[in-house]
């Protein structure tokens, strides 16, 4: 009896670490959409910027 509680102690500390291995996996993509929407969101405000001032520049 001891040894099959071992062995479930075992196969549930594995599945924990894959579940850890998983959400680490889960945060570092997070991470980088977050980052590439923070950039796309840096670009769509140069391009904003740009073009208002175009068109500023063209209405004067």
């Amino acid at each position: 009896m001891k040894e099959s509680k071992c062995d479930t102690c075992k196969d549930l500390r594995f599945k924990v670490k894959r579940q850890e291995e998983y959400i680490a996996q889960l945060v570092e993509i997070v991470a980088v959409t977050n980052r590439n929407a923070t950039e796309l969101d840096r670009r769509i405000s140069q391009l904003e910027h740009q073009l208002n001032y175009n068109h500023h520049n063209l209405i004067c």
